[in-house]
């Protein structure tokens, strides 16, 4: 299952209720379910902060948790 609507589902929320509190539409939340596309900027920060994860954990394919930069 996707993460993002594993972790939908597991916070009891719509598609419709969670694109209002992130500011994104349900029709692509249902498209970013289904894989289709990569998030949008700014989109899978705000998504992530709804659900109480990060971009990386969402959007594994797209998205790093790993600090940039690398540690010295």
């Amino acid at each position: 299952m996707n993460k993002l609507r594993e972790k939908r589902n597991k916070a009891g929320l719509t598609a419709f209720v969670l694109g209002n509190l992130a500011g994104v539409h349900e029709l692509r939340i249902y498209t970013l379910e289904r894989e289709r596309v990569p998030p949008r900027e700014g989109e899978a920060g705000r998504l992530a902060a709804v659900l109480n994860t990060t971009a990386g954990k969402l959007f594994p394919e797209h998205y790093s948790d790993e600090p940039k930069g690398g540690a010295k």
